[in-house]
């Protein structure tokens, strides 16, 4: 008389990435924004973003926060997205590993790209390429 319920996704289960792909958007969506702004009381000229895309790249459980670095508040305003996020994934129950995290730093490697967002370019990994 009980109901079992996954609490995680297999890995290598075919349909894990649909499911983990569904769980993002929902976690990502409207409602969890607009209650971001409202508990942290934003203004559109605080936090001038109006969906979670402006500002979020995501590949199943991969997330890359973007903002622009110009602006006298660009720092706090990147800050506010990291929140966004971070608020996002506490409502909806997701773990995060803060080992596998990487903060206000303009070189990253994300989905098999080194990322350099002070020359504005990215390319893939060195020992991802053959010939």
């Amino acid at each position: 008389d009980k109901i079992l319920t996954h609490t995680r996704l297999p890995q290598g289960w075919s349909s894990s990435v649909f499911f983990a792909t569904k769980a993002t958007e929902v976690t990502f969506d409207q409602s969890t924004l607009n209650k971001f702004k409202m508990e942290k009381n934003l203004t559109e000229k605080e936090f001038p973003y109006t969906t979670y895309s402006e500002f979020l790249n995501s590949f199943v459980d991969d997330l890359a926060v973007f903002s622009p670095k110009d602006g006298k508040n660009a720092i706090k305003l990147h800050l506010l997205c990291i929140s966004a996020d971070l608020f996002a994934l506490k409502l909806h129950g997701w773990l995060i590993h803060l080992n596998k995290c990487t903060f206000l730093t303009p070189e990253f490697v994300f989905l098999g790209l080194y990322w350099n967002t002070s020359e504005q370019t990215y390319h893939p990994l060195n020992n991802r390429l053959k010939l």
